[in-house]
């Protein structure tokens, strides 16, 4: 704390009419020594924000005037910077006065002291019992004299004598007199220390041998405090009053209709130390506090932070400090488990989202696949690698001679939700699209659903088209959404017209969640899945439920594609229609035979069927003209040396052409190559695929964290987010990736809210 050797008188007015502008007044008159009034004292204003600074010069009568505009303002002096603090809000009226006595080479000393103390290491000197009564020529007596607010003597206080000179620090207590004694070198000023609290005084600059006393009131703290972790607790007995170290401060809280809350947690947060002053709110809705003055606390609740910040820099004397409060709990503080994502509630954007090239067209076959390692190269320290598997079936369709008739049965999304953001118009001109690439012939049923569900039209030749044009451009959002009923409702139109010759399709286009619970609408749909049918799904807005959607799409071996502006429907319904209309292979299969130098342990981007003795079998689906889709495989290599070069790893791919009636295979091996370096050799060095893998693993991390958080296993929710953030700056040092940022955000998030769920748990 920052204490000065001068006298102050201080005084508070309310502006009155002579004062025109209505502002706030800040009024100092300066003395010399003797009372006399010093002019030409240079005093200054700074607004803290905008560094806006008013000077003035104390005139004749050893006055200065300001008046002052709203803004967070220091007051300076010569020789005394940051000397006051006022901060004053729009419209605030009001004004200070004081009278100060100016000794300008006493008050540079004591703030040269100030300054230089923190840069200086003491050696310290105990003086408990000094008998000298005369000082030597070169050195005097210092009498440290403590007397409390009844005039008594303060017994037993520590106190310091600073000696910046020598770089000396005289250590004493306060005898039954309340006098603390020192026997130090003559010609220096000292500073003097009570108890915790630096500064409290200074001596005179003594140039002769001599003896010198400085009394000082000093009310001392009697208060019994708990710091554990540094969060400190206040055992007060009333009458509780402020002492010289110490403010008073009392929080009033209020809820959000000025009601005063009793129980509640109140912390003060010394911003300097982080040390937190903890006290529960009484019958009257009040916290007590007898905090050290001198610095700046943040003031939070136990479901709101960073609420106001309390100033006792500039307090002076025995202070006692009132503060009115309303606290407003912030949900994600109060019930964090509600920002915990449930797992059949996961919105995860696979990275195959994020592909930006383009994998060639096969030669040979209508598919085919392209294997890339992140890094080929290894030595003694790698422990892993990551191969890019691309997949790729032919864009040109000259080269398909098969057009397959369809069953389709659109099951669309009318509810209130879709009217936002133009969804349910761009859903019109896209399906109207659609339908124009169908043949006439193709069949076609559109069933729509909000709380229930209604057969628009029921499955018919599509025709010339009018009249299913017609029943779309009619569609008008409105109501609730009821997935499971329009979804059996289309289940049900195709069994009535299946035919195993045509491809038997429902679509499936939603924004969101339905009220029966997904693991029932999944069961259900595996139920016409088992009898030939089959489901895509298309997820509108960017918080549509992946989970039932992706599941629904992969139970029926169906394509899942999401269009998160209604800008995007189009292109979604495209890749539905290449589905449909030109397939290519079904029951398409990756076979990884590996082995114990180069060990999969795990695939991003589809399922792993079947892995054990050194095979993994992963299902592909149905293969579709244009189909462009990346898989990451995650290798572990077990001490690798040179013999790495022999023991690659053998992919066999392998699917059923719809065209030839047979089964089509192709073989490709993935080979590391050996290098004699010493330093470590990144597994990934492309930057492009350094993208993909971490948004892999993040998507990843982010589901087991939901199903161990649904589980009650909080602890093992949070490890998946640590791992997952720990292997992301390993491998994405500089995240300046936007959508890389995007997802490290919300597993930061996500840790907070665990971490929140975690802290309530052990409170209560």
């Amino acid at each position: 704390m920052k204490r000065i050797a001068i006298c102050i008188v201080i005084s508070l007015f309310i502006a009155s009419a002579t004062y025109s502008q209505g502002n706030y007044f800040y009024d100092i008159t300066i003395t010399g020594k003797q009372g006399s009034p010093l002019s030409g004292v240079k005093v200054w204003l700074k607004e803290k924000n905008s560094g806006l600074t008013i000077i003035r010069y104390s005139n004749y009568a050893g006055k200065v005037t300001f008046d002052i505009p709203p803004g967070h303002w220091s007051v300076n002096l010569e020789g005394l910077p940051d000397y006051d603090e006022i901060e004053l809000k729009d419209k605030e009226k009001g004004g200070r006065s004081l009278t100060l006595s100016y000794d300008k080479e006493k008050i540079e000393d004591e703030t040269r002291i100030i300054s230089l103390r923190p840069s200086v290491i003491f050696s310290e000197i105990y003086q408990d019992k000094i008998k000298v009564r005369m000082p030597a020529s070169d050195s005097c007596i210092v009498n440290v004299k403590l007397y409390d607010l009844g005039k008594k003597p303060v017994k037993k206080a520590s106190v310091n004598l600073v000696g910046i000179d020598y770089a000396l620090m005289y250590k004493g207590k306060t005898n039954s007199l309340g006098i603390a004694t020192f026997y130090v070198p003559k010609g220096v000023r000292y500073a003097i220390d009570v108890d915790d609290i630096e500064n409290f005084g200074f001596t005179q600059k003594l140039n002769y041998s001599g003896v010198q006393t400085v009394s000082l009131e000093y009310q001392p703290t009697y208060i019994t405090e708990t710091n554990i972790n540094d969060t400190i607790r206040q055992d007060l007995q009333k009458p509780i009053r402020p002492t010289t170290a110490r403010t008073l401060a009392e929080i009033y809280v209020m809820d959000i209709y000025g009601e005063l809350m009793a129980d509640e947690n109140v912390f003060l947060q010394k911003i300097k130390t982080n040390e937190v002053y903890i006290a529960k709110t009484d019958k009257s809705g009040v916290a007590t506090f007898l905090i050290p003055r001198g610095d700046k606390y943040l003031l939070h609740f136990d479901y709101q932070r960073d609420v106001d910040v309390l100033r006792l820099t500039h307090i002076q004397g025995l202070n006692s400090v009132q503060y009115q409060i309303k606290y407003i709990p912030d949900p994600k503080l109060q019930y964090p488990e509600n920002f915990i994502p449930k797992p059949d509630e996961l919105f995860l954007r696979g990275f195959d989202n994020f592909i930006t090239k383009q994998f060639p067209d096969p030669k040979e076959e209508k598919a085919g696949f392209f294997l890339n390692w992140g890094n080929n190269k290894v030595n003694e320290r790698s422990k892993e690698a990551v191969l890019e598997i691309g997949f790729t079936t032919t864009a040109d369709k000259t080269f398909i001679n098969n057009k397959v008739d369809v069953n389709l049965v659109f099951v669309i999304d009318k509810s209130g939700s879709m009217a936002g953001y133009d969804r349910i118009e761009s859903l019109k001109e896209s399906m109207i699209k659609f339908i124009d690439k169908l043949a006439p012939h193709d069949h076609v049923s559109i069933i729509v659903f909000n709380e229930d569900a209604y057969l628009v039209m029921p499955l018919q030749e599509k025709g010339d088209g009018k009249n299913l044009k017609f029943i779309i451009n009619e569609l008008e959002a409105g109501g609730y959404t009821n997935i499971y009923k329009g979804m059996v409702m289309g289940y049900e139109e195709l069994l009535k017209h299946f035919d195993e010759n045509k491809i038997n399709k429902l679509i499936l286009l939603t924004d969101g969640y339905g009220e029966t619970e997904p693991a029932i609408v999944i069961d259900k749909s595996k139920e016409y899945n088992a009898m030939g049918l089959g489901l895509s799904a298309i997820g509108v807005g960017e918080d549509y439920n992946y989970a039932l959607l992706s599941l629904l799409a992969e139970e029926s071996n169906g394509l899942m594609t999401h269009a998160g502006e209604s800008g995007e429907i189009y292109s979604a319904f495209e890749k539905q229609l290449s589905s449909l209309i030109y397939p290519i292979g079904r029951d398409a299969k990756l076979e990884i035979v590996y082995n114990k130098k180069v060990e999969f342990d795990q695939l991003y981007g589809f399922p792993v069927k079947v892995k054990e003795n050194n095979k993994a079998v992963i299902e592909i689906g149905d293969l579709y003209m244009g189909m462009n889709k990346i898989a990451l495989a995650h290798f572990v290599l077990n001490k690798p040396d040179k013999t790495i070069e022999d023991n690659p790893v053998e992919f066999i791919f392998t699917w059923f052409d719809i065209e030839k009636q047979e089964y089509v295979e192709i073989r490709q091996q993935a080979k590391l190559e050996w290098e004699e370096k010493t330093e470590d050799i990144k597994a990934i060095v492309d930057n492009q695929q350094k993208k993909h893998y971490a948004i892999a693993i993040m998507n990843q991390s982010i589901k087991v964290m939901a199903e161990a958080f649904a589980a009650e296993d909080v602890q093992g929710a949070k490890n998946a987010l640590q791992r997952a953030s720990e292997q992301v700056k390993d491998i994405y040092r500089k995240a300046d990736d936007e959508d890389v940022q995007k997802l490290i955000d919300k597993m930061e998030d996500y840790a907070i809210s665990i971490d929140n769920y975690i802290r309530n748990k052990t409170k209560k």
